[in-house]
């Protein structure tokens, strides 16, 4: 509780010392990143062009104004939605608008090395919300064949577990299998989604989903 209140207190002695992804900066110096800027935007228009799903990291040193840049592009985002939801209530799409289906994530130094893709993961599903798990899983289902192809015909979850494997084996399948009982099988959705979700289960809501971790 007391580093909660810390962390919380609006007026620290060095509060300002770090930039912070929680906290705006008050003040955007852009000129120094534009480069970076326009690399950036490039790649966003070059992933909506190719209808790819990727990742854009944005690395430096500590103190190189990786934050700064994160709340600058954040803003960028915000205002970019907004113009698109302008321009389509007007039947019109404003050119040099960057497409609505991006978002940056802010991603803080892990508390551990050997948990970065967790931490990485974590932040995403904060960001963007539990809805990304619609998504995912449905693209990937039908990807490995789990797509309804009649009223009666229901699609083998074994099968499709199995093909998601072929792609993703070792350590991913139970991802994989988590995957695709979210999206199959709805008297287990709530357990794949937390466990998606990074909650602890017991021993027998693993044993149901087919999990060993």
């Amino acid at each position: 509780m007391y580093l909660d209140v810390l962390r919380e207190a609006p007026l620290m002695p060095f509060s300002n010392f770090v930039s912070r992804g929680k906290f705006p900066d008050k003040v955007d110096i852009a000129r120094p990143r534009s480069y970076i800027d326009r690399e950036v935007y490039r790649l966003v228009q070059q992933t909506s062009r190719d209808r790819s799903s990727r990742l854009i990291p944005l690395l430096g040193s500590a103190g190189s104004g990786k934050t700064h840049a994160y709340h600058s592009f954040k803003d960028k985002e915000r205002e970019n939605i907004k113009k698109l939801e302008q321009s389509q209530s007007a039947n019109e799409i404003e050119v040099g608008v960057l497409p609505v289906d991006w978002t940056i994530v802010y991603v803080p130094s892990p508390p551990a090395s050997i948990r970065v893709l967790l931490h990485v993961y974590t932040c995403i599903i904060e960001e963007m919300g539990a809805g990304l798990l619609d998504i995912v899983s449905e693209k990937l289902v039908k990807k490995w064949g789990g797509e309804k192809k009649g009223l009666f015909q229901k699609p083998k979850m074994d099968e499709v577990i199995q093909k998601g494997i072929r792609e993703f084996p070792g350590v991913f399948a139970d991802c994989v299998k988590a995957l695709v009982t979210y999206q199959l099988d709805k008297s287990k959705k709530g357990l794949a989604e937390r466990w998606l979700l990074g909650e602890d289960l017991e021993d027998d809501d693993l044993k149901a989903l087919g999990i060993n971790s």
